[in-house]
């Protein structure tokens, strides 16, 4: 099955898919304080310098930034609008985020915190009720483009796209205007200018600082670049072999070949990424790799996946390498049909590893999975590092705030990716602090060591993290309530009782009771975590006790 065949399903697919207990008390009464100098996205992305957990995991949060979730073409508010199978994902340095929403054959520009139709017309429907996409320049309502994937956004704030369905790239002026830069809307493959060029559903761009847009043309299995003139020229050699899938049956297909960039061979790229020095990195779908095309000296390399040599690895009767999931060592690393990719300012690669449900890091020489359960494991979830889940993220970019987005492609929606960022320390300041929440905001009462023990204000603990608090000073009870779940602490009493959706309450012993001083109450936090399933984190290095809730939205897996 061709990747064109693979995103003429995207719209079909279902959509059903230990905390670290610390020495750490909470404390009654007390408010918390503004973040001191640290909130998510202040920083960019990169994991060198990266928060991690006592188990040597990135700290992080993964959130929704726009889509409901249901398939759709509503223009609104970025939470309840829809988009149906995005593929494609571009942040501009105003903060504007486009947005390829393929099955919609759309252009969607996100800012202000509203979504909005930048490009496309939505024509008839199908038999499955699935919109039809055309072929129109213009200016909004009466542009129109088939299945648009992959975007690239030059300094002056034009949008390239990769309009696969109509084997073209198109530009998208800031002013509005959708022209055609390359291709004709008829399947091919030639050289030339304008419009005599031929593509066959080119699925990434990617530009450079001189205007040069390289093209992923996918199922011609070639790279191709547009010069600021208009040039189309094809880098690499066009594969002939084809694959035999049964004996004496030959199958159109692309090769592997790495070498003179000349005499390269890919099979069906479909992600595209430049790095610093000018260089661009290749998602190699068909061939589970990631290529490096180096143009100082005009050869291409492995430096991501297939067998230990770097080669794909093909089984009898099958035009696609031999899927997998492993991180690890690049040399070693496994990947399911990688598309997306993006340069992070550090020098590593984000790959959208579309089949694996996952997004993966290419960063000194080693691969590692920073979002999703990976080993084809997807579903709908925000949260926490542990706690979240992704279906078949298609491609990458970074917002100038610090985030990863990802267009997260069966679930409908733009997802965003942000690492936990830690308040700085005051000068000379060497206590247990405690932050909490993906924005690490510090509570504003400090710590208190006890017996070697931490304790902190629960109700400033507990209402930032979303929880109702209640204290009943004639039953010296405090009262915990989030959705579902309700929680009665006693003081000086060693039971708590917790009720879950309305069920029978359920007594748990704690280790020490909660207790009162100077007017404040405590309680430890081995327990309380337990008890309303938060997650908390010894950071030791900035002797910070990091507290979230692991799951914010979505269903369970």
């Amino acid at each position: 099955m061709h990747m064109r065949d693979r995103a003429e399903n995207f719209s079909r697919m279902s959509r059903k898919w230990g905390t670290a207990l610390l020495g750490v008390t909470l404390a009654w009464g007390l408010s918390m304080a503004p973040a001191a100098a640290s909130a998510a996205g202040q920083q960019p992305f990169g994991i060198k310098d990266g928060v991690r957990g006592e188990e040597g995991q990135l700290l992080l949060q993964v959130g929704t930034l726009a889509g409901s979730g249901e398939p759709g073409d509503g223009d609104a508010a970025a939470d309840i609008a829809s988009l149906r199978a995005p593929q494609g994902v571009a942040a501009l340095p105003d903060g504007t985020v486009y947005i390829a929403d393929t099955d919609n054959h759309q252009i969607r520009k996100l800012t202000g915190g509203k979504i909005s139709t930048a490009a496309g017309l939505k024509f008839l429907t199908n038999e499955l009720y699935r919109p039809i996409g055309g072929y129109n320049d213009g200016l909004p309502g009466e542009s129109a483009l088939n299945e648009p994937v992959g975007l690239a956004a030059d300094a002056s704030g034009n949008l390239y796209i990769a309009d696969a369905g109509n084997h073209a790239i198109r530009k998208l002026s800031p002013g509005g205007r959708l022209t055609t830069l390359a291709g004709n809307g008829v399947i091919g493959d030639a050289d030339g200018r304008g419009k005599d060029a031929a593509f066959h559903y080119p699925q990434a761009v990617a530009v450079d600082d001189r205007g040069n847009i390289y093209v992923a043309d996918s199922l011609n299995h070639l790279i191709r670049r547009i010069a600021p003139d208009g040039n189309v020229t094809t880098l690499n050699e066009s594969p002939t072999a084809g694959r035999e899938i049964i004996p004496g049956l030959l199958v159109e297909s692309g090769g592997y070949r790495d070498g003179k960039l000349a005499q390269a061979l890919f099979n069906e790229p479909s992600g595209l990424a430049l790095d610093a020095k000018g260089n661009l990195y290749v998602s190699d779908t068909g061939n589970q790799l990631i290529r490096y095309i180096d143009f100082s000296s005009n050869t291409v390399s492995t430096v991501a996946g297939g067998k230990p040599d770097g080669t794909p690895d093909f089984e009898a009767g099958s035009i696609y390498a031999t899927a997998g999931y492993a991180d690890g060592a690049a040399a070693n690393a496994r990947f399911s049909f990688p598309r997306g990719l993006a340069v992070t300012p550090e020098g590593g690669l984000i790959i959208a590893d579309s089949l694996n449900h996952a997004i993966r890091y290419l960063y000194e020489g080693k691969v590692s999975t920073i979002a999703g359960a990976g080993d084809s494991v997807r579903g709908w979830l925000d949260g926490i590092e542990s706690s979240h889940a992704l279906q078949a993220p298609s491609a990458v970019a970074l917002a100038p705030g610090g985030e990863l987005l990802a267009a997260d492609s069966y679930n409908n929606r733009i997802r965003s990716i942000s690492l936990l960022r830690l308040p700085e320390r005051r000068e000379g300041d060497t206590s247990v602090r405690i932050v909490t929440g993906a924005a690490a905001e510090e509570l504003k009462t400090p710590s208190k060591l006890l017996a070697g023990r931490t304790f902190a204000p629960v109700r400033a603990v507990t209402e930032s993290l979303g929880y109702e608090v209640d204290y009943k000073p004639d039953t010296r009870e405090v009262l915990l309530r989030k959705g579902q779940l309700d929680i009665t602490l006693q003081l000086d009493s060693k039971e708590a009782e917790v009720r879950r959706n309305g069920g029978e309450a359920e007594a748990v012993m704690l280790d020490a009771a909660p207790f009162v001083q100077n007017g404040v109450s405590y309680i430890p936090v081995r327990y309380i975590s337990e008890l309303i399933e938060l997650d908390v984190q010894w950071h030791a290095a900035s002797r910070t006790v990091i507290i979230r809730s692991p799951i914010t939205d979505g269903e369970e897996l």
